[in-house]
C-alpha cells in the first residue's frame, strides 16, 4: 500500500512539471528583436552606457562595466567581419 501511495504522489509531482510548458509567444519574440535592435544600434554608435541600460541590475553587479565594454568591442568586430554585419548596418539609427 505504501508503494502504491508513493507511486501516486511521485506521478502527481512529475506530471505537474509536464503541464507547465510554455511555448515561445509572438510577443516574446517581438520584444527580443526590439531589444537586440537597440543593442546593435547602441554598439554601432559606441553608446556603451546606453547599451548597459538594457541589462538587469543583477547582471551589471556581477559584470564590471569595463569587462562588458570589452565584450561589446569584440562583438562589434565579429559582427562587422561576418555575414551578420548587415544587422549593424542599415538598421534605423537611434
Amino acid at each position: 500500500m505504501r508503494k502504491l501511495a508513493f507511486a501516486i504522489v511521485c506521478l502527481a509531482l512529475f506530471s505537474c512539471d509536464f503541464n507547465t510548458n510554455r511555448y515561445n509567444a509572438e510577443s516574446d519574440r517581438d520584444r527580443a528583436i526590439a531589444v537586440s535592435d537597440k543593442l546593435f544600434n547602441y554598439l554601432d554608435f559606441n553608446k556603451y552606457e546606453r547599451a548597459d541600460e538594457l541589462f538587469s541590475n543583477k547582471f551589471l553587479k556581477e559584470t564590471p562595466a569595463d569587462t562588458l565594454h570589452v565584450i561589446y568591442d569584440i562583438s562589434k568586430q565579429v559582427l562587422e567581419n561576418s555575414s551578420y554585419g548587415h544587422w549593424m548596418n542599415g538598421k534605423q539609427k537611434l
